[in-house]
């Protein structure tokens, strides 16, 4: 019985160079792919979803669309020349630049989190030629923030209403607003929970108190404040913010975004002198390539709305820079603790957040370890520049051979935090802090992955300076963003509400089923209802259903999960009397037609149509009709294709087709549109329910009066 709640697994080989603790995740994927179009791999870092995706790919066609971030393009292509897959690979940047073309077979989208922001450029690009394709989505790091966070990623390749069978008329209403929930139902979408973490090497972490601020950095702070920034008190505390975070990161770091901002002032200025205002094209090539651009760029439409920014700034400005500068050759007590944490020896990856900390850190450090380093396009080892690929390459499992000394220490900024093999070092410092846990996590999983060299592996996280924290709250906002999403992180504890059926079906895998009545002994519940739901003489999905003391029916995950352990391992009893059967089958009425209007209403889809596609209908039966008049067959056909696409759920890519429809006056260029739309569901008939099995709490005696069984008078 719990097994027919599992997500559909697919019976296809895995291939050879698939280990086994990855084939359920492959089987999973395979069938999600096959039956939505598409599937989110979302085990932990360092568990093989490339090679997961690879094995997909492999059994959908000879090819595979590969849509990776920059960093990780060579990467891809060994893997997929050592799985024997032809790719054709596109990275993240490229499409964020302009629409590219895909290749054949399944598309691939590594990282897929970067994409979970509605409306970025990459996704948009990317969307539409997603339409009618399947693919798999890979990340770590499926929810960043919320919920919702899932809905933009999902929508590439399955569409809004894929889980109707189960009730779920839209995933976008459901994983969004105030009431968001995860329903158990998204196990057909999301893997995870899938693999054993266990397999990579023991973790150990740490934190490293914060240093007492010098009194010369406290003095550089009181300064800081007395900074006008802006003219609007909103930018105003943004770029404190700003400033006190590159503070809290080096005095190189801070020094470098004074620097931005005082060309700033000047570029300003000295387009006032000419009674010009500067141009927003020419200040964003003043500070392109910096980290801290799309900050400072908020300073920019106060500088164009009055003509007047706070030019008094500049005077301040450069006694600050100045301070900065003496204080990159003072003793920095958080240096000096990374230099006691690396005097081991350990190989050790240390991330930072802003590119002028890699090189403060670089030239300090290199009186005492080989460093190499990476930031942004530029990547090498001590003063020299090398290719990113061959820095990185040191680090790996197996470091390429080299006459000299080999890099003790990798200095980097977040681009070496994402899908990298990094596992021959044995420790990750977080000298400074992200903005997200989820980064925090990407960056661990550099180091803590299978095939480490390593038994173990370090984690070492240097907290905020007070002086840094009271100003921009970055632990905080750690912590607030971590209580967030923890229900729905993934990794060894991770127990999320789709994972529970799987979990079940891992757990009672070896019972063989046996559909029927039994009873255990205990107090603990009053029944536990397996059923399944029908439509068309197939199954469309399969549910169980908890009756508590308190006569109140459940589908809570948690319940479900703890109700079935404890029937398991429960003294199994006698069948309880057919009268006991009736009353409780007769109890589960309410709720059954429950699921059956649910899982119906869904499937004729009557409330999930926006305004737009509302409107878009009436506009093609109206287009309907005159084909009819005009005994037009052609047309006709399509418009019956285009309403049956219209009145569904759709991915992002269909819903900008529906935007060129509604945007496109009838004649040749709508019957070219409508040759596009993809094939509709087909109609499925009103479902009903069969159930599969009953579990019975009992004690002796009680079997004898099967009125008491849900609460007195049967009340709901």
């Amino acid at each position: 019985m719990t097994g027919a709640v599992a997500p559909p697994l697919a019976d296809d080989p895995a291939p050879p160079w698939l280990h086994p603790h990855q084939v359920v995740a492959f089987r999973r994927a395979l069938a999600a792919v096959r039956r939505h179009s598409g599937a989110m791999v979302a085990e932990p870092v360092g568990t093989g979803k490339t090679w997961i995706a690879l094995a997909v790919a492999a059994r959908c066609g000879p090819e595979a669309s590969c849509v990776v971030p920059s960093v990780l393009a060579s990467q891809w292509s060994r893997a997929a020349e050592r799985a024997g897959i032809a790719i054709h690979l596109t990275t993240h940047e490229a499409w964020s630049r302009g629409p590219r073309q895909l290749g054949q077979g399944l598309v691939i989208v590594d990282e897929s989190h970067r994409f979970r922001t509605p409306g970025i450029r990459r996704a948009a690009h990317l969307a539409p030629h997603l339409v009618g394709r399947a693919g798999i989505l890979l990340t770590a790091t499926p929810v960043i923030n919320s919920l919702a966070d899932l809905v933009p990623q999902l929508l590439l390749l399955v569409r809004d209403d894929a889980l109707v069978a189960s009730g779920i008329a839209s995933l976008t209403t459901v994983l969004t607003g105030r009431r968001a929930r995860i329903p158990h139902a998204l196990a057909s979408l999301v893997i995870s929970g899938t693999i054993d973490a266990d397999r990579r090497p023991a973790l150990a972490e740490r934190r490293v108190a914060a240093p007492e601020v010098p009194i010369a950095m406290t003095k550089l702070f009181d300064g800081l404040d007395r900074l006008r920034l802006s003219h609007q008190e909103a930018s105003r505390v943004l770029l404190r913010g700003v400033l006190a975070w590159a503070a809290g990161s080096s005095p190189a770091a801070l020094e470098k975004v004074l620097g931005r901002y005082r060309l700033l002032l000047l570029q300003a200025r000295d387009a006032a002198a000419t009674g010009r205002r500067p141009s927003r094209g020419a200040l964003y090539r003043l500070l392109a390539g910096d980290l801290q651009q799309t900050v400072l760029w908020s300073m920019m439409a106060p500088i164009e709305a009055d003509g007047s920014p706070p030019l008094e700034d500049l005077d301040r400005l450069d006694e600050l820079v100045g301070e900065c500068r003496r204080l990159t050759r003072e003793p920095d007590p958080k240096l000096e603790r990374l230099r006691g944490i690396l005097a081991d020896g350990v190989t050790t990856i240390v991330f930072v957040t802003a590119r002028a900390t890699v090189e403060y850190l670089r030239t300090r450090l290199a009186g005492d370890h080989v460093v190499g380093w990476c930031h942004g396009d530029e990547a090498g080892i001590g003063p020299g520049r090398i290719a990113r690929e061959q820095v990185l390459a040191w680090f790996a499992p197996i470091p390429p051979d080299w006459a000299g000394s080999r890099p003790a220490v990798l200095v980097t900024t977040d681009v070496g935090s994402e899908g990298l093999d990094l596992q021959g070092a044995g420790r990750v410092v977080h000298y400074d802090l992200p903005w997200t846990p989820a980064r925090l996590d990407q960056r661990s999983g550099r180091v803590h992955r299978e095939g480490g060299t390593h038994g173990a592996v370090e984690v070492v996280r240097f907290e905020v300076p007070a002086a840094v924290e009271r100003r921009i709250a970055l632990a905080r906002a750690l912590w607030r963003k971590d209580w967030l999403v923890r229900p729905v992180r993934v990794g060894e504890a991770a127990h999320h509400a789709w994972t529970w059926p799987s979990r079940l079906a891992t757990a009672f895998g070896a019972t063989p089923p046996e559909p029927g009545v039994s009873a255990v002994r205990g107090t603990a519940f009053r029944c536990l209802l397996g059923f399944r739901l029908m439509a068309g003489g197939e199954e469309v999905a399969a549910r169980l259903m908890v009756l508590d003391r308190r006569g109140v029916w459940h589908e809570d995950g948690a319940i479900v999960e703890q109700a079935a352990r404890l029937a398991a391992a429960a003294q199994q009893l006698s069948p309880p009397p057919a009268l006991t059967i009736r009353h409780l089958l007769t109890r589960a009425d309410r709720p059954l037609r429950e699921a059956v209007r649910q899982t119906a209403g869904s499937l004729w889809g009557l409330h999930r149509l926006s305004p737009n596609n509302r409107r878009m209908i009436r506009r093609f039966r109206s287009l309907a009709s005159a084909a009819a008049r005009s005994r037009d067959a052609g047309m006709l056909s399509l418009v019956d294709r285009a309403l049956a696409f219209l009145n569904r759920g759709h991915t992002l890519g269909e819903l900008s087709l529906i935007g060129e429809l509604e945007a496109t006056e009838a004649g040749d260029q709508i019957d070219a549109l409508l040759q596009r739309l993809p094939a509709a569901r087909g109609w499925m008939p009103p479902v009903r329910t069969e159930a599969t099995g009953l579990i019975v709490w009992t004690n002796p005696g009680e079997d004898a009066h099967p009125g008491s069984v849900g609460g007195p008078g049967g009340a709901e």
